[in-house]
């Protein structure tokens, strides 16, 4: 047991904490680590005088999955260049669906927190004018991956579409 008199007691880490996550001057562990793994360390508090006692911690964080980001074409975090259509065809996601047939790209920027490995899916509505060969260029840290999307076959339309897993780092 540590008597700390009257005076404020002084905090204090032997060892290091996950990046994110700091000891204050209250002696409380706080924040989100950037990275999994596991840290060994010490606390120690002194009352500016003569008491003083340390204790040994451990602090292990886990994998943590990467939650969903969804980015509609609505949305600010998107660019387009060549001409876009609103489009008729059924189930369109968030109430709104665009097409272009003239060679238009659309492109969506997630804002990723943490590295990880994501699925990416991709929604469109169906109409029997669309494209068999609709590409969806996803760069990622291993490079850029085209996927091949057939818009025209009405199993495929009006849900989610896995074009595959990749890794991404924040940003």
């Amino acid at each position: 047991t540590l008597s700390l008199h009257d005076a404020l007691p002084i905090w204090g880490l032997i060892g290091t904490l996950p990046d994110g996550v700091n000891l204050n001057t209250a002696g409380v562990l706080s924040g989100i680590p950037s990275q999994a793994g596991s840290w060994d360390f010490d606390i120690q508090v002194s009352d500016q005088q003569t008491g003083s006692a340390q204790v040994p911690l451990g602090l292990t964080v886990l994998e943590q999955t990467p939650t969903a980001i969804i980015i509609d074409n609505l949305d600010g975090n998107t660019g387009q260049t060549g001409s876009w259509t609103s489009s008729s065809g059924p189930q369109p996601w968030q109430g709104n669906s665009v097409y272009s047939n003239s060679g238009g790209v659309f492109s969506w920027y997630p804002q990723i927190s943490s590295s990880g490995n994501y699925q990416v899916y991709a929604w469109w509505t169906y109409h029997f004018n669309r494209s068999e060969n609709v590409p969806y260029s996803i760069s990622h840290d291993n490079g850029i991956t085209t996927i091949t999307t057939q818009q025209n076959n009405s199993a495929l339309g009006g849900q989610w579409y896995l074009l595959g897993e990749f890794d991404f780092s924040p940003g």
